[in-house]
């Protein structure tokens, strides 16, 4: 594993505005739960899955033989992770264009949104981790981009600075996929606007148990990282 860039040193990007907290998107979203002490220094879907907890949010579909508590917690569940998908895009959208991305990694602005999303391509991280780095330089933090190369089995390692906030950069979409299911860390593709920097870092998530011919055993899953 080697050190990509370390961005914590360069000026940030003038445009688009940042929301301050606790005006931000996610902040509001989080607010509407009292009891919930969101912390948005930590990743946003990690947040999210620590307030379904707190609140009992059960995931997955309604059966037969639920009773009506489940039924409500698990419909609970679905309206609310769509409601924090939202104002994750919406926040996304706000604190990143094409431009700004490109200076976070480093590379040449492009003169076209297209030549953008060509050059990014090479870049496999997931966009709640993004997120993350971003807030934390913004905030005077020490952050880095480190390329990753996991085992057979997903698993990496990060160096070992708890003063410094490490972003995952992957190889490949399948190890980047691999790590954003182990964690739960998946954009559904059906919430995803047209416009907005955050269809620049969508990748394919990969399942290896929908294989399709010639996809070298990795099947296409219905959702973005």
């Amino acid at each position: 594993m080697a050190s990509l860039t370390a961005s914590s040193s360069r000026p940030l990007h003038s445009t688009p505005a940042v929301p301050n907290l606790p005006d931000s998107p996610l902040a509001k979203f989080f607010a509407e739960y009292h009891k919930f002490d969101y912390n948005p220094f930590k990743n946003a879907a990690l947040e999210f899955q620590r307030l379904s907890k707190e609140y009992r949010w059960l995931w997955g579909k309604i059966l037969p033989g639920d009773n009506d508590y489940v039924k409500q917690q698990k419909i609970k569940y679905h309206n609310e992770r769509t409601k924090f998908f939202q104002a994750f895009q919406q926040e996304f959208n706000q604190v990143f264009d094409y431009g700004y991305l490109c200076e976070l990694f480093e590379i040449p602005v492009p003169e076209r949104e297209g030549g953008a999303n060509l050059v990014l391509r090479k870049f496999n991280v997931n966009i709640f981790d993004l997120h993350s780095y971003e807030h934390a330089l913004r905030n005077g933090l020490k952050a880095e981009i480190v390329n990753c190369e996991p085992d057979k089995d997903g698993n990496f390692e990060l160096p070992d600075d708890e003063d410094v906030f490490f972003l995952p950069n992957f190889s490949t979409e399948e190890q980047l996929a691999t790590y954003s299911l182990k964690n739960f860390l998946i954009y559904p593709k059906d919430l995803v606007n047209d416009e907005g920097a955050l269809r620049f870092m969508l990748r394919h998530i990969l399942d290896p148990e929908k294989v399709r011919p010639g996809e070298n055993s990795y099947g296409y899953q219905e959702m973005f990282k």
